[in-house]
């Protein structure tokens, strides 16, 4: 407990109540950060704030007026730790994802993660730390999601990047490759019997990771004595190890329900 007494925190994307962004926001209060919630919809954000004595903040990464708005009048001093658990799935192969597809999914994974390095990132203090929530489909085809991995991959190269440019302020950047996580992002897979069985079939630990692991990877990412920076952290259960499921073995109803 306390691993983070006197820090102040910053989560991106935690307005969906049970996913990853949420989670961490309750580690990190529990860790004693002063977090600070931040997304789209403000009023998820302010039970979760009620909940960990925290502040909600209303920002889009789709919108970089509101990146500025936020980097220029809502930290105060600044900030230790960035956490960007932003994320929205566009499903769909090459040959079914249109140019408005792609990009829907660059302006959330690509952009977003763009402008937060370079709006939100001069905000954090020297020797704070920075943690992007990306995807095993960033370095492992995952049928389905195309759009969505390839700007996740676009993502991963931004965090290894910066990982160099904020080195001079000992700043880390470093990103958490979950696999398949229970949370309500992944409702139509989690309530698709079939498609669990054949997905599941291919993680050695024979499950989803929880919300809950996954803000674990990040805290331990933001901790003082954590002495990486510039990787890939992958959390899957060891999904990375097999492969994903081929199209062919996948029930016609896979991605009908994914929104």
């Amino acid at each position: 407990m306390n691993a983070l007494a006197g820090k102040t925190a910053l989560i991106i994307g935690a307005s969906s109540e049970g996913g990853v962004g949420w989670a961490t926001a309750q580690r990190f209060a529990a860790e004693g950060a002063r977090v600070m919630v931040a997304a789209r919809r403000i009023e998820p954000l302010r039970k979760l704030a009620r909940m960990i004595d925290g502040t909600a903040i209303t920002c889009d990464l789709g919108d970089e007026e509101s990146v500025t708005t936020l980097a220029r009048d809502g930290l105060g001093a600044g900030i230790d730790l960035l956490v960007n658990a932003a994320g929205k799935p566009v499903p769909g192969v090459i040959s079914s994802v249109d140019t408005a597809g792609v990009q829907e999914a660059s302006e959330v994974e690509f952009l977003g993660t763009w402008r937060l390095l370079k709006h939100l990132a001069p905000r954090v203090r020297d020797g704070g730390s920075i943690v992007a929530v990306s995807s095993l489909s960033s370095t492992h085809v995952v049928p389905g999601f195309v759009a969505y991995a390839a700007a996740k991959a676009a993502a991963n190269t931004l965090v290894r990047y910066a990982a160099v440019e904020f080195a001079p302020r000992r700043i880390r950047v470093n990103a958490i490759l979950p696999g398949l996580i229970d949370t309500p992002m992944n409702d139509s897979f989690r309530h698709n019997e079939a498609m669990m069985r054949v997905m599941l079939k291919e993680v050695p630990l024979g499950r989803m990771a929880s919300a809950a692991e996954i803000a674990s990877a990040a805290l331990w990412l933001c901790q003082d004595d954590c002495f990486a920076t510039g990787i890939m952290l992958t959390v899957d259960g060891g999904n990375h190890l097999r492969r994903a499921p081929f199209p062919d073995e996948l029930p016609v109803t896979a991605f009908s329900d994914v929104k």
